[in-house]
């Protein structure tokens, strides 16, 4: 599940989610300032959220970038010097919020080629947070992939995610089969248990469908032989009284 602070307070939120069922909470969005610093909004807030996250047994991650943040992330990586200093700004960070790991969620193919340092940043992610059993893992879609132009080092790099949460968001289980299908084969390979299904209720216009409490249900269901499913995002009007209750029915 992803939950954004633009709706409210995380700390507000605490009190308001239902993490029944739920295994992972994605905080959105941290994004780079100047000096290497990452802001994620309030520490105690963000502290507020975690602490009831896991009393409930939930991870809880940093979701970094997304839509138009994720260029703030960029610009910090595209030297290759200070790809060390920004990964050990954001280890500081995430020892001081207690926090379980972070979601990449970067939305820019041209500046997430092989000839980029994109691969670089993922790989210090990686050195630096698997030791300390922190989570990598990353919000991509397969457009993003293809743009990506996957050559072998951006398929080791997506491959070396813990597991993909994969912004599907339509309406219709087949548009998610088949997007399943072009994960698992050629020239990706990615194992079935590390792709999660993304359903969205944002709305029309958001750049998502809106899919009926039925189809919420199909799709959670068929998830199961994958990775799960994941929710953009808990904020959203319909998830609290229509689309968490039906994906939770599922599980």
């Amino acid at each position: 599940m992803y939950l954004d602070n633009w709706s409210g307070t995380f700390a507000n939120w605490a009190t308001k989610i239902d993490f029944t069922k739920m295994t992972h909470l994605n905080l959105a969005f941290a994004t780079v300032t100047g000096n290497n610093n990452w802001n994620l909004g309030s520490m105690s807030d963000v502290q507020t959220i975690t602490a009831a996250a896991h009393a409930k047994n939930v991870k809880v991650l940093a979701s970094l970038g997304g839509g138009g943040g994720d260029q703030t992330v960029i610009r910090a990586y595209q030297s290759a010097s200070n790809i060390a200093p920004l990964v050990a700004s954001l280890d500081t960070m995430l020892k001081a919020m207690n926090l379980d790991g972070v979601d990449v969620d970067l939305e820019s193919p041209g500046n997430m080629t092989s000839s980029t340092n994109y691969p670089a940043f993922v790989s210090q992610l990686i050195s630096t947070f698997h030791p300390e059993g922190k989570l990598v893992t990353t919000a991509l879609a397969q457009y993003i992939v293809q743009g990506q132009k996957p050559d072998a080092t951006i398929v080791a790099t997506v491959n070396s995610f813990d597991f993909i949460n994969d912004m599907i968001y339509q309406a219709d289980v087949g548009s998610y089969t088949n997007d399943a299908a072009w994960w698992t084969g050629s020239p990706v390979h990615l194992p079935k248990n590390n792709l999660v299904w993304g359903v969205c209720f944002d709305g029309a216009g958001s750049g998502c469908a809106d899919p009926s409490v039925a189809t919420v249900q199909q799709i959670t269901t068929a998830s199961k032989t994958y990775g799960g499913v994941m929710v953009w995002d808990y904020t959203d009007s319909a998830v609290g009284p229509t689309m968490w209750p039906a994906v939770q029915g599922a599980l």
